[in-house]
């Protein structure tokens, strides 16, 4: 006599969010100031990199160049400033200290230095 198993109920079921990401068929990414902090197999892959690979990389890496990434970046510089009632000047002035304060050559440099990743 064969043994059977009862039936599951989906209610019973329970996985954490990252696996639920993981399982996911969808390409899914979270990321935060520029920098990827989460994504799944489906959506490194269609990048062409794995998962591990992707883990706290800059969003550069998404990008054709990296003066594509810094001119997208420059409309969030842009958008900023419109919530904060700030001028694009001021908003120049204050990009520049923190360049100035982080020692970064361009906009991509700054953003990995804030967000703590290797040059």
């Amino acid at each position: 006599m064969r043994k059977t198993t009862p039936p599951v109920d989906a209610a019973d079921i329970t996985l954490s969010g990252d696996a639920l990401i993981e399982l996911s068929p969808l390409g899914l990414m979270l990321s935060s100031q520029r920098k990827i902090l989460l994504c799944n197999t489906a959506f490194a892959h269609l990048f062409g990199y794995e998962a591990s690979e992707m883990q706290a990389a800059s969003l550069a890496m998404l990008y054709p160049s990296v003066d594509e990434f810094e001119r997208i970046g420059q409309r969030g510089w842009q958008v900023m400033a419109r919530e904060l009632g700030l001028s694009p000047r001021t908003v120049e002035k204050l990009r520049g200290r923190l360049r100035a304060h982080f020692g970064a050559r361009n906009a991509a440099e700054l953003m990995s230095r804030i967000g703590g990743m290797p040059s």
